[in-house]
Protein backbone atom coordinates (compact mmCIF):
# COMPACT_ATOMS: atom_id res chain seq x y z
CA UNK A 1 0.00 0.00 0.00
CA UNK A 2 0.96 3.64 -0.91
CA UNK A 3 -0.37 4.93 2.92
CA UNK A 4 0.20 3.01 5.79
CA UNK A 5 -1.51 4.34 9.37
CA UNK A 6 -0.58 2.46 12.53
CA UNK A 7 1.99 0.32 11.33
CA UNK A 8 5.73 0.92 10.48
CA UNK A 9 7.35 0.44 7.30
CA UNK A 10 11.03 -1.35 6.47
CA UNK A 11 12.36 1.94 6.41
CA UNK A 12 11.13 2.81 9.70
CA UNK A 13 11.50 -0.78 10.84
CA UNK A 14 15.44 -0.37 10.00
CA UNK A 15 16.43 3.10 10.63
CA UNK A 16 14.66 4.52 13.46
CA UNK A 17 12.92 1.80 15.38
CA UNK A 18 13.70 -1.51 16.04
CA UNK A 19 13.72 -4.39 13.05
CA UNK A 20 10.83 -6.67 13.35
CA UNK A 21 8.92 -4.00 15.59
CA UNK A 22 5.56 -3.09 13.69
CA UNK A 23 3.82 -0.81 15.95
CA UNK A 24 3.24 2.82 14.86
CA UNK A 25 0.79 3.83 17.12
CA UNK A 26 -0.06 4.85 20.87
CA UNK A 27 -2.97 4.81 23.48
CA UNK A 28 -2.90 7.76 25.65
CA UNK A 29 -2.74 7.10 29.33
CA UNK A 30 -6.38 6.67 30.04
CA UNK A 31 -7.30 5.23 26.56
CA UNK A 32 -9.50 7.74 25.43
CA UNK A 33 -7.22 8.30 22.00
CA UNK A 34 -4.59 6.92 19.77
CA UNK A 35 -1.45 8.71 18.46
CA UNK A 36 -0.17 6.86 15.40
CA UNK A 37 1.85 7.66 12.58
CA UNK A 38 1.31 7.47 8.82
CA UNK A 39 3.88 6.69 6.10
CA UNK A 40 2.77 7.60 2.86
CA UNK A 41 5.62 5.59 0.33
CA UNK A 42 4.41 7.06 -3.09
CA UNK A 43 7.03 7.89 -5.21
CA UNK A 44 9.63 6.14 -2.95
CA UNK A 45 12.29 3.37 -4.89
CA UNK A 46 10.54 -0.34 -4.36
CA UNK A 47 13.23 -3.45 -4.79
CA UNK A 48 11.81 -7.15 -5.13
CA UNK A 49 12.99 -9.36 -2.48
CA UNK A 50 13.43 -13.01 -3.16
CA UNK A 51 12.46 -15.73 -1.14
CA UNK A 52 15.39 -18.96 -1.12
CA UNK A 53 12.94 -21.95 -0.32
CA UNK A 54 13.72 -24.56 -2.69
CA UNK A 55 10.30 -24.92 -4.24
CA UNK A 56 8.33 -21.73 -5.69
CA UNK A 57 9.97 -19.00 -3.78
CA UNK A 58 8.35 -16.00 -2.77
CA UNK A 59 8.97 -12.88 -4.30
CA UNK A 60 7.55 -9.72 -2.80
CA UNK A 61 7.83 -5.89 -3.34
CA UNK A 62 9.00 -3.79 -1.03
CA UNK A 63 9.36 -0.11 -0.35
CA UNK A 64 13.01 0.60 -0.28
CA UNK A 65 14.90 4.28 -0.83
CA UNK A 66 17.96 4.20 -2.49
CA UNK A 67 20.94 6.78 -1.85
CA UNK A 68 19.68 10.25 -2.83
CA UNK A 69 15.88 8.60 -3.51
CA UNK A 70 12.87 9.83 -1.80
CA UNK A 71 11.93 8.59 1.54
CA UNK A 72 8.34 7.92 2.91
CA UNK A 73 6.40 11.11 3.78
CA UNK A 74 5.47 11.12 7.43
CA UNK A 75 3.28 12.73 9.81
CA UNK A 76 1.32 12.50 13.15
CA UNK A 77 -2.15 12.29 14.06
CA UNK A 78 -4.72 11.62 16.73
CA UNK A 79 -8.42 9.76 17.14
CA UNK A 80 -10.69 9.38 19.51
CA UNK A 81 -10.66 5.61 20.60
CA UNK A 82 -14.64 5.31 20.13
CA UNK A 83 -14.06 7.15 16.02
CA UNK A 84 -14.39 10.42 15.20
CA UNK A 85 -12.44 13.23 13.36
CA UNK A 86 -8.60 12.98 12.93
CA UNK A 87 -6.24 15.77 14.34
CA UNK A 88 -3.49 16.19 12.63
CA UNK A 89 0.01 17.94 13.59
CA UNK A 90 1.41 20.27 10.70
CA UNK A 91 5.27 18.94 10.75
CA UNK A 92 6.00 21.69 7.84
CA UNK A 93 7.55 24.38 9.97
CA UNK A 94 8.55 21.96 12.76
CA UNK A 95 12.39 21.89 11.35
CA UNK A 96 13.72 25.16 10.47
CA UNK A 97 15.53 24.63 7.40
CA UNK A 98 14.11 22.39 6.04
CA UNK A 99 13.47 23.23 1.93
CA UNK A 100 10.14 23.11 -0.22
CA UNK A 101 8.65 19.20 0.06
CA UNK A 102 11.52 17.69 1.95
CA UNK A 103 10.05 14.91 3.83
CA UNK A 104 11.03 14.63 7.53
CA UNK A 105 11.84 11.51 9.84
CA UNK A 106 9.30 11.53 12.27
CA UNK A 107 10.40 9.07 15.92
CA UNK A 108 7.00 8.61 16.62
CA UNK A 109 4.61 10.49 19.56
CA UNK A 110 5.03 9.80 23.63
CA UNK A 111 1.79 10.76 25.25
CA UNK A 112 2.73 13.25 28.25
CA UNK A 113 0.83 12.84 31.51
CA UNK A 114 -2.08 15.19 31.19
CA UNK A 115 -3.66 12.98 28.16
CA UNK A 116 -3.45 16.00 26.15
CA UNK A 117 -0.15 16.97 24.55
CA UNK A 118 2.06 14.34 22.64
CA UNK A 119 5.93 14.59 22.59
CA UNK A 120 7.32 14.65 19.19
CA UNK A 121 10.74 14.10 17.64
CA UNK A 122 11.29 15.57 14.35
CA UNK A 123 14.91 14.91 12.22
CA UNK A 124 15.59 15.72 8.66
CA UNK A 125 16.88 12.91 6.43
CA UNK A 126 21.09 13.38 7.29
CA UNK A 127 19.83 13.38 10.71
CA UNK A 128 21.96 16.12 11.90
CA UNK A 129 19.24 18.26 13.13
CA UNK A 130 16.88 17.38 15.31
CA UNK A 131 13.50 19.13 17.19
CA UNK A 132 11.59 17.97 19.41
CA UNK A 133 8.07 19.75 19.50
CA UNK A 134 4.78 19.36 21.88
CA UNK A 135 1.35 18.75 20.59
CA UNK A 136 -2.10 20.28 21.75
CA UNK A 137 -3.55 17.25 20.82
CA UNK A 138 -7.05 19.06 21.14
CA UNK A 139 -5.92 21.81 18.36
CA UNK A 140 -3.28 20.05 16.30
CA UNK A 141 -0.65 23.12 17.36
CA UNK A 142 2.86 22.65 17.99
CA UNK A 143 5.77 24.74 20.12
CA UNK A 144 9.13 23.81 19.53
CA UNK A 145 11.12 22.16 22.71
CA UNK A 146 14.60 22.57 21.83
CA UNK A 147 16.35 21.74 18.84
CA UNK A 148 19.46 20.06 18.87
CA UNK A 149 22.72 21.86 17.79
CA UNK A 150 23.56 20.66 14.11
CA UNK A 151 26.83 19.32 15.02
CA UNK A 152 25.13 16.58 17.33
CA UNK A 153 24.85 12.41 16.44
CA UNK A 154 21.44 11.95 17.09
CA UNK A 155 20.65 9.43 19.76
CA UNK A 156 17.59 7.47 20.60
CA UNK A 157 18.92 6.24 24.34
CA UNK A 158 18.33 2.96 23.42
CA UNK A 159 21.92 1.79 21.64
CA UNK A 160 24.21 3.34 19.20
CA UNK A 161 23.58 4.48 16.14
CA UNK A 162 22.43 7.98 14.63
CA UNK A 163 18.38 7.21 15.34
CA UNK A 164 15.44 9.10 17.04
CA UNK A 165 12.69 7.71 19.04
CA UNK A 166 10.30 9.31 21.14
CA UNK A 167 9.94 6.59 23.92
CA UNK A 168 13.64 7.67 24.97
CA UNK A 169 12.10 10.78 26.44
CA UNK A 170 10.33 10.40 29.85
CA UNK A 171 8.34 12.85 31.78
CA UNK A 172 8.70 13.70 35.21
CA UNK A 173 5.84 14.68 38.12
CA UNK A 174 6.72 18.06 37.69
CA UNK A 175 6.50 18.01 33.64
CA UNK A 176 9.91 17.97 33.00
CA UNK A 177 11.12 16.03 30.04
CA UNK A 178 14.39 13.32 30.77
CA UNK A 179 16.11 13.38 27.44
CA UNK A 180 19.53 11.58 25.69
CA UNK A 181 21.88 13.71 23.97
CA UNK A 182 25.08 13.20 22.81
CA UNK A 183 26.35 17.46 22.30
CA UNK A 184 29.26 17.26 25.12
CA UNK A 185 31.08 14.68 22.46
CA UNK A 186 29.68 11.50 24.76
CA UNK A 187 26.10 10.64 24.90
CA UNK A 188 24.54 11.81 28.69
CA UNK A 189 21.34 12.12 30.32
CA UNK A 190 19.68 16.15 30.48
CA UNK A 191 16.48 17.24 31.96
CA UNK A 192 14.51 20.02 29.70
CA UNK A 193 12.48 22.16 32.51
CA UNK A 194 9.31 22.99 32.42
CA UNK A 195 8.19 26.08 29.86
CA UNK A 196 8.46 29.24 31.91
CA UNK A 197 5.03 30.84 32.89
CA UNK A 198 6.39 34.47 32.86
CA UNK A 199 6.38 34.07 28.93
CA UNK A 200 10.50 33.42 28.15
CA UNK A 201 9.60 29.83 27.00
CA UNK A 202 11.31 26.66 27.66
CA UNK A 203 14.84 27.04 29.94
CA UNK A 204 17.99 25.56 28.45
CA UNK A 205 19.01 21.51 29.07
CA UNK A 206 19.84 20.86 32.32
CA UNK A 207 22.93 18.03 32.27
CA UNK A 208 21.86 14.74 34.94
CA UNK A 209 25.13 12.53 33.50
CA UNK A 210 29.04 13.89 32.42
CA UNK A 211 32.33 12.50 32.40
CA UNK A 212 34.56 10.70 29.57
CA UNK A 213 31.82 7.32 29.46
CA UNK A 214 28.29 7.12 27.41
CA UNK A 215 24.74 6.12 28.72
CA UNK A 216 24.14 3.35 26.26
CA UNK A 217 20.51 2.95 27.26
CA UNK A 218 17.50 4.33 29.39
CA UNK A 219 15.77 1.12 31.11
CA UNK A 220 13.60 3.31 32.77
CA UNK A 221 12.75 6.38 34.90
CA UNK A 222 10.51 6.57 37.55
CA UNK A 223 8.22 9.50 37.59
CA UNK A 224 9.53 10.91 40.76
CA UNK A 225 13.46 10.78 39.71
CA UNK A 226 15.00 7.84 39.60
CA UNK A 227 16.61 6.60 36.18
CA UNK A 228 17.94 3.29 35.59
CA UNK A 229 20.34 3.49 32.82
CA UNK A 230 23.20 0.93 31.64
CA UNK A 231 26.64 2.86 30.69
CA UNK A 232 30.40 2.57 30.22
CA UNK A 233 30.88 4.47 32.83
CA UNK A 234 33.04 1.43 34.62
CA UNK A 235 35.25 0.94 31.76
CA UNK A 236 34.82 0.73 27.90
CA UNK A 237 34.80 -2.93 26.97
CA UNK A 238 31.72 -3.49 29.54
CA UNK A 239 28.18 -2.15 30.22
CA UNK A 240 26.37 -1.89 33.99
CA UNK A 241 23.69 -0.55 35.40
CA UNK A 242 23.63 2.26 37.16
CA UNK A 243 20.91 4.77 39.20
CA UNK A 244 21.12 7.97 39.07
CA UNK A 245 18.86 9.92 41.79
CA UNK A 246 17.50 13.19 40.00
CA UNK A 247 16.77 15.29 43.02
CA UNK A 248 19.84 14.08 44.98
CA UNK A 249 22.54 13.66 42.22
CA UNK A 250 23.35 10.37 43.20
CA UNK A 251 24.79 8.24 41.21
CA UNK A 252 24.69 4.26 42.23
CA UNK A 253 26.36 1.22 40.50
CA UNK A 254 24.10 -1.73 40.38
CA UNK A 255 25.28 -4.77 38.64
CA UNK A 256 29.01 -5.51 39.41
CA UNK A 257 31.24 -8.33 37.36
CA UNK A 258 33.00 -8.07 33.89
CA UNK A 259 31.22 -8.06 30.56
CA UNK A 260 27.93 -6.77 28.94
CA UNK A 261 24.65 -6.25 31.45
CA UNK A 262 21.39 -7.07 29.56
CA UNK A 263 18.65 -5.36 32.38
CA UNK A 264 15.07 -5.91 32.66
CA UNK A 265 13.59 -4.10 35.20
CA UNK A 266 9.93 -5.02 36.53
CA UNK A 267 7.13 -2.72 36.55
CA UNK A 268 7.52 -1.71 40.10
CA UNK A 269 11.61 -1.78 40.15
CA UNK A 270 11.68 -3.75 42.80
CA UNK A 271 13.28 -6.92 41.03
CA UNK A 272 15.76 -6.88 37.50
CA UNK A 273 16.66 -9.53 34.94
CA UNK A 274 20.07 -9.33 34.39
CA UNK A 275 21.38 -11.12 31.29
Amino acid sequence: PEQIRGALNWTYQEQLFTRGDTRGHWWSPDGSSIAFLELSEAGVDRVWLVGDTPQKPLARSRCRPLPGGRIPGARVGVVPAAGGAVTWFDLSEALPGTGPGERLLVGGSRWCRDGRHLVVQVANRQQDRLAVLLGDTGSGALERIYMEPASVGLANGEGSGPAIRASSIHELVDGSLVITSDRSGYRHLYQQPPKSVDGRGWPPLVSLTDGPWHVHQVVDVEPAGIAWLVTDRHGPLGRWLDRRDLPTGELTRITRGPGVHQVHLAPDHSLLDLM
